[in-house]
């Protein structure tokens, strides 16, 4: 049943990625904007119905998740320009720099430590609203989700599209 929610929302997602191909940063459509809508309110009925939240469980759960993406956005912003420079460096595009390198390399161990003390206080504050079962759950579902949406971009790689600079090292 996780599957065919997960399947569903990918569709949708897919439908996004075309638009998002064909507009070509337009990041602000107001079709992009929608759809991105869809599937928000779709995830949200989603994962209303497989954990069993109530209301106030999931207005919790909305301003929890919100408030870490902002941050783990920020960190996957800082993470991406980084590989982004030293694909460039390795690639030859810009020339390399040994000690910029090194310290481009430990700042992105330090970006995924700090996007693990994220996940961890993010776990901690779900787990005063959510059971263990229930944030299992949740992490299942995000994980069938991500998956979902890198096999999408794999998928799109694969018919010739121009991969974006997330897939930069």
């Amino acid at each position: 049943m996780i599957v065919r929610l997960v399947w569903a929302l990918s569709l949708i997602a897919t439908n996004a990625l075309a638009q998002d191909a064909a507009s070509q940063g337009q990041d602000s459509s107001p079709q992009r904007k929608a759809l991105a809508q869809q599937i928000r309110q779709r995830w949200q009925q989603i994962v209303r119905d497989r954990l069993g939240l109530n209301e106030v469980q999931m207005r919790q759960l909305q301003e929890t998740t919100r408030h870490f993406n902002a941050q783990r956005n920020t960190l996957n912003q800082q993470e991406r320009a980084i590989r982004i420079e030293m694909r460039d460096q390795v690639t030859g595009v810009a020339p390399a720099d040994d000690k910029h390198l090194a310290a481009m390399i430990d700042t992105v161990l330090d970006l995924q430590r700090q996007r693990l003390e994220l996940t961890r206080n993010e776990q901690r504050e779900l787990s005063l609203f959510l059971t263990p079962l229930q944030r299992v759950k949740y992490l299942a579902l995000q994980e069938q989700l991500r998956q979902q949406m890198e096999r999408l971009r794999q998928a799109s790689l694969a018919r010739g599209q121009t991969p974006d600079d997330s897939a930069a090292f």
